[in-house]
């Protein structure tokens, strides 16, 4: 068994990791902070700034192709049964949402297993942020050996550094502590009683985003576009710059003295500067005055550099250069081109959800013995079936169920209705009604099909 540190070595590590989250969470955010912009903006154009959020735009597109279908024990019916059930009562898909969408923007996430507050025999999972959280994972088979949470008691006080964080939460193989920091010391929280749950392991697991020796952390998805993404915000700021000062024709006012701007202390008229002078479209040169026009800057330039950046992000990323705001003017392609772009992202999204698979299978094993659930040797056999990730929309997935009920054998259709009923998701209660409507259709068209000229059989 790992030795559990103290807690102010936990939260030692836990801080060691912040820089490179922070960095992770500002490129993946809705408006990142470019880390390299390289243009010099005045305070007075800082508006200007355009931001792109190719990052945001990966990871989003990833979490959506990632859906849970159905877990299932072959062999096991009543199990399955049960674990069904928590998909629903315990939130499970939403969990899994929050959980995916973390591993993706900084390469972990974490799921903490507990009893559900409200339903019996329920366990609730947990996403948790690498920001606050952290687990000590073994590098040979990915379990967890000890895990800390840090959190401030009172949610109204905003906390931006765990410094700042008053309480901690540590998971350790056989009990949950849970700390309060008291005289710059942590004690037992007088509100929180100690959990012993006896599992023999934390009941928390690491999702972690192509883990390697080299990498124990994971590593976001979308790292290889923070240099492109920079690039791409430079040339949409210096287009906006450009095209807000020189996309118009240029006023000049030539050979002009100080004094023609100084203003007039009699008239109550202030003196107007060089500054503002730009900021009127005014190129301003001494000597004597006379007026002059520069033709209009051609913007095509930066349109063109920000399409090359597109296209390098679109090589690195695997997302269709549609999805960066790149369309062609060319005639439209067809629809097996548009899906033949969509191949590398499906790809990365099966690969993303197998590399998944065997935590969320654990998190499911620590569930059942959570709500003391029997047989846990079951659960080696679980099995998680995910959504199609080239399906996700009901169109796609009907028109690829067509196609796959058109595969015919010598001895018949290939997949039976049970199979597409499962890969369209059908719920079990549906399948029961459908099953007794075709029951009841065949049993009319049996009937039915006996006529012949206007009579039946028993006349």
């Amino acid at each position: 068994m790992a030795t559990v540190p103290t807690v102010e070595k936990m939260l030692q590590i836990l801080a060691s990791r912040q820089n490179s989250l922070r960095r992770a969470y500002k490129y993946s955010s809705s408006r990142p902070e470019p880390e390299h912009l390289a243009v010099t903006i005045p305070p007075q154009l800082q508006p200007l700034k355009t931001r792109i959020a190719w990052c945001q735009a990966l990871c989003n597109a990833l979490e959506e192709r990632i859906e849970l279908k159905d877990i299932s024990i072959p062999g096991n019916e009543e199990l399955t049964t049960e674990l069904r059930r928590w998909i629903d009562d315990s939130d499970l898909r939403e969990a899994m949402s929050q959980a995916h969408d973390e591993a993706l923007r900084t390469g972990i996430a974490y799921v903490v297993v507990s009893a559900h507050p409200e339903i019996t025999d329920t366990p609730l999972f947990t996403a948790e942020s690498p920001s606050s959280f952290y687990s000590h994972v073994d590098p040979r088979s990915g379990k967890v050996l000890w895990a800390i949470r840090s959190y401030k008691s009172n949610i109204e006080e905003p906390a931006y550094h765990i410094d700042e964080h008053d309480r901690v939460t540590v998971y350790e193989p056989n009990i949950t502590r849970y700390l309060v920091r008291y005289r710059g010391k942590w004690v037992s929280d007088p509100d929180i009683e100690d959990r012993e749950h006896n599992l023999g392991e934390p009941p928390v697991e690491a999702l972690i985003n192509r883990r390697s020796r080299r990498n124990p952390f994971g590593v976001p998805e979308h790292q290889a576009l923070w240099d492109l993404q920079d690039a791409a915000i430079r040339a949409m700021t210096n287009l906006q710059i450009a095209q807000e000062f020189s996309a118009i024709p240029q006023r000049v006012i030539m050979q002009a003295d100080e004094e023609d701007f100084a203003g007039s202390e009699d008239e109550n008229i202030p003196p107007v500067t060089q500054a503002e002078m730009v900021l009127r479209r005014y190129l301003v040169l001494t000597g004597d005055a006379k007026i002059g026009e520069y033709s209009a800057a051609q913007l095509q330039n930066y349109a063109t550099s920000l399409t090359v950046v597109a296209r390098q992000a679109s090589a690195v990323s695997g997302l269709p250069l549609d999805f960066l705001g790149i369309s062609s003017e060319a005639n439209p392609e067809s629809g097996d081109a548009i899906r033949g772009h969509n191949d590398r992202l499906i790809r990365r999204a099966q690969r993303f959800a197998r590399g998944m698979t065997p935590a969320w299978e654990r998190a499911l094993r620590k569930g059942a013995q959570v709500v003391g659930l029997g047989n846990i040797e079951e659960f080696a056999r679980v099995k998680m079936t995910w959504a199609d990730p080239g399906s996700v929309t009901p169109s796609a997935m009907a028109d690829a169920a067509m196609k796959l009920s058109q595969i015919r054998t010598p001895q018949g259709p290939l997949f039976s209705r049970e199979y597409l009923w499962r890969f369209l998701d059908v719920d079990p209660e549906s399948r029961e009604e459908m099953r007794d409507e075709l029951a009841m259709e065949t049993f009319s068209d049996f009937l039915s099909g006996g006529a012949i000229d206007g009579t039946t059989d028993t006349e």
